[in-house]
């Protein structure tokens, strides 16, 4: 089974939350992390939108939970979030391809 955890951000600069993002890769690997997407919303560039693929949502939260994870938001700029969603994947369709 796969889930999600789509996490939103806002932040005073992008630069200072990418640095932070990316010296974060290890912690977020030791936490159960599979894969990351880093977006941005095209309408607020302030508003980042994260989704974090995961096998465990129990070690998801508690990666959210932690010391860790809250001294990287102080670094990191944000000025309100997480917000976070936890789902689940059901189904997946093929990709789709136009020629």
């Amino acid at each position: 089974m796969k889930y999600f955890v789509i996490a939103s951000y806002w932040v005073k600069d992008f630069q200072a939350f990418r640095n932070e993002f990316d010296s974060a890769q290890e912690m977020l690997q030791s936490s159960g992390f599979k894969r990351t997407y880093l977006n941005r919303d095209v309408e607020d560039p302030s508003h980042l939108i994260v989704v974090h693929e995961c096998e465990d949502v129990d070690k998801a939260r508690a990666f959210y939970e932690s010391r860790e994870f809250k001294d990287c938001l102080g670094r990191a700029g944000v000025v309100d979030g997480p917000h976070l969603t936890y789902i689940e994947e059901l189904a997946r369709t093929r990709e789709t391809i136009i020629v």
